[in-house]
């Protein structure tokens, strides 16, 4: 799989495969584990998938984890700061993409 700046949620990641260099993986929090349940309920909808049935039904949903790019934490990091301190966010993005 690739990634291009975003975030991914692999079930059962092979961990050998992933560059800590470049990602965190992360567990779920609340907000990430409503997301997959609804989206792989409408996956279910639209496909009938058997494995997604599976995963809904068994409660698998916490055999995910979220593949985080550390450059893209660091941008939202700052947005979230920027916007707390009531900072213009693209401003602060642009700072913090620079590293």
């Amino acid at each position: 799989a690739g990634m291009s700046g975003g975030i991914a949620y692999l079930f059962n990641p092979n961990t050998e495969n992933i560059n800590p260099e470049m990602v965190e993986i992360e567990d779920l929090d609340q907000e990430d584990i409503r997301f997959l349940q609804e989206i792989i309920t409408n996956y279910i909808e639209e496909t009938d998938s058997e494995l997604a049935k599976k995963i809904i039904k068994n409660n698998e949903i916490l055999k995910f984890n979220k593949i985080m790019p550390k450059e893209f934490k660091r941008v939202l990091i700052a947005k979230q700061k920027a916007e707390l301190e009531g900072i213009d966010p693209l401003k602060a993005i642009m700072e913090a993409s620079r590293g």
